[in-house]
């Protein structure tokens, strides 16, 4: 059976709650024998909706905060309007000329932001969106996250990142984030994939995962090297949000953080996934609203907007004097550094550039900004080889600009395009050679 049109299913997620709104607020008139209600009590029936996602949580929790807050204002709106005298005599003049400004407006806001706005990042196909999320699939753009820790229970994923090994003599896993996965491109595209077609003999497989951390590079790595012969590991960090990020709780892992630290190094909370009581289902199950994902098929400001939703939903801050964090992100290196040459291989860090510091350095360099300083020089202090592509893009920058390199001009987004992921790859390969040759 042909999935729905796009433009169906988004106008169906918008039409149905208010239409239901449009029925509560009708039979509310009719109950009180066909009189409106006054100003004030039309509007707290309208508002009332839009607090059962805080009150019911659990009602809500399979799709979303947003969703659940776009579909109790709709209802909201609709029952509002029959309430109240705004149902009294609609004129149909004014529905047209409502429903042309309303048109006209989003057409306006499209055509800007086609015009005006860089090509925003790649999405998944408008039909692989769901309204009801499954738990383990949380984050749209995030989709299989913790299937990448489990490559025992879930070897056909494992096979998939992993099946350039098989011809290849040596075993090179790149761990990070999105810079690594090569989000809004095809995978062919990410530079471990160029690294591969470059490198003769040699697997550069690509084991990033977006919206992770250090803490999950850890459980990433240690899981893949016990199922796989690995010569070298590269942990790609990016200073952007990668401190942001460790510790942060995962549904998979009872909804608590991946490690537990003490004295003799970071243990993995989960070495098998356990669904918790979700108790940070805001933030957890909460993309951006199903009308949007659909409409991201169709509309560059749908893409832009679930962007913005995606970096709110991951992005948290955290003080750079938060020397507990400090402390743990020297555990994370020490043991991942220990465990690798344990099995034989060896680990190398890189720090990838972060578009906006670079693009906002006002005369100072981004690499003495406070957190990247002191991740930096935890690496250098544990005698880990160290590389840092910031020098790289700052003149890739200064000689061809933004454009030639990033997804998108908007400084906030980070993400390399395929020439960028070219640029780093070419570099990369002749920097690892080099460490090879002073790595003890």
């Amino acid at each position: 059976m042909e999935p729905p049109n796009p433009c169906l299913m988004a106008g169906a997620t918008l039409a149905f709650p208010f239409v239901a709104g449009l029925c509560a607020g009708w039979a509310i008139r009719v109950l009180r024998r066909g009189r409106f209600t006054s100003g004030f009590s039309a509007a707290a029936i309208g508002l009332a909706p839009v607090v059962i996602p805080f009150i019911l949580p659990p009602f809500f929790m399979g799709i979303g905060l947003w969703d659940g807050l776009t579909l109790s204002c709709l209802a909201g709106l609709g029952a509002f309007v029959t309430a109240h005298e705004l149902a009294a005599r609609p004129s149909p003049g004014n529905l047209a000329l409502g429903a042309v400004v309303t048109l006209a407006g989003l057409a306006l806001l499209e055509g800007g932001s086609r015009l005006f706005l860089s090509s925003p990042p790649a999405f998944p196909p408008a039909r692989e969106a769901r309204f009801v999320i499954p738990e383990e699939g949380a984050f749209p753009l995030d989709k299989g996250t913790w299937r990448m820790l489990y490559p025992a229970l879930h070897p056909e994923d494992f096979a998939q990142r992993t099946r350039v090994a098989a011809k290849a003599t040596r075993h090179v896993l790149h761990v990070g984030d999105s810079m690594v996965e090569g989000l809004g491109l095809a995978p062919s595209a990410s530079f471990p994939a160029v690294m591969t077609r470059l490198d003769k003999g040699v697997a550069h497989l690509n084991a990033g995962v977006s919206g992770t951390g250090p803490d999950f590079y850890y459980a990433l790595a240690r899981s893949w090297m016990k199922v796989l012969d690995v010569d070298l590991v590269v942990l790609h960090l990016f200073v952007g949000n990668d401190f942001d990020e460790m510790d942060f709780p995962y549904a998979y892992c009872d909804d608590g953080p991946l490690l537990d630290y003490g004295d003799q190094g970071p243990v993995w909370n989960c070495p098998e996934p356990r669904w918790g009581a979700t108790r940070n289902w805001p933030r957890l199950v909460s993309p951006a609203p199903y009308f949007l994902r659909v409409s991201t098929e169709f509309s560059v400001l749908a893409r832009h907007l679930c962007s913005l939703f995606w970096h709110m939903t991951t992005s948290y801050g955290r003080d750079s004097q938060d020397e507990e964090a400090f402390a743990h992100f020297r555990s994370i290196m020490e043991a991942l550094d220990r465990e690798t040459r344990q099995a034989g291989a060896r680990l190398t860090v890189v720090f990838l550039p972060d578009h906006w510091a670079i693009l906002n350095e006002d005369g100072g360099r981004y690499e003495d900004t406070p957190v990247r300083k002191r991740m930096f020089e935890t690496c250098e202090s544990l005698g880990i080889p160290t590389l840092d592509a910031a020098d790289l893009f700052r003149r890739a920058i200064a000689e061809k600009g933004s454009r030639e390199w990033f997804i998108s001009q908007i400084s906030i987004d980070p993400h390399l395009n395929p020439r960028g992921h070219e640029l780093l790859a070419e570099w990369l390969l002749k920097r690892l050679e080099s460490t090879a040759e002073v790595s003890p």
